[in-house]
């Protein structure tokens, strides 16, 4: 049986985006399946329930914010009863600058809706100031390690 991966992208400049394919791929090198999600595209948040595992790549905008066209969605997590995620693993890769007061604010954001909707961090969130191309390979190669150990003998994939 293979799992249901969410892969969720918010960006304001194309970063995040670029960041979210780079890990897609690398995944799907491995066999897995990964199911893309552009925030900017949904306001509901139902579709989480469906997911065996939720990875974010977003970039945070001004103050801390979510990326403008991603706001729906966020305001759908903060302003609903937790839809009962189960322990769902989660693992988010948060990009920002650190020149603003609040850095990577929407990766913070998200890690917290997340765990309050009943999800639990399967690798700890990585913050990323503006140049992060280690932290984005670690990130890929964490997450390739933290699958494989689902894979049962014998199989390619989980």
């Amino acid at each position: 049986m293979k799992r249901h991966i969410q892969m969720l992208m918010a960006t304001q400049t194309g970063s995040a985006e670029d960041a979210a394919k780079e890990a897609c791929e690398a995944l799907e090198a491995e066999g897995l399946e990964v199911h893309w999600k552009d925030l900017a595209m949904i306001s509901e948040i139902d579709f989480l329930k469906e997911a065996s595992c939720i990875l974010a790549v977003v970039s945070t905008w001004g103050d801390g914010e979510p990326p403008d066209d991603a706001l729906p969605f966020f305001e759908a997590l903060r302003d609903s009863d937790p839809i009962g995620l189960k322990d769902t693993p989660v693992s988010i890769l948060g990009l920002g600058d650190s020149q603003y007061d609040i850095f990577c604010g929407c990766s913070k954001e998200l890690e917290k809706e997340l765990v309050r909707h009943g999800g639990r961090m399967l690798l700890p969130r990585i913050d990323c100031d503006t140049w992060y191309d280690d932290e984005l390979k670690q990130w890929i190669d964490d997450l390739k390690s933290a699958f494989s150990l689902y894979k049962p003998a014998g199989t390619a994939t989980p």
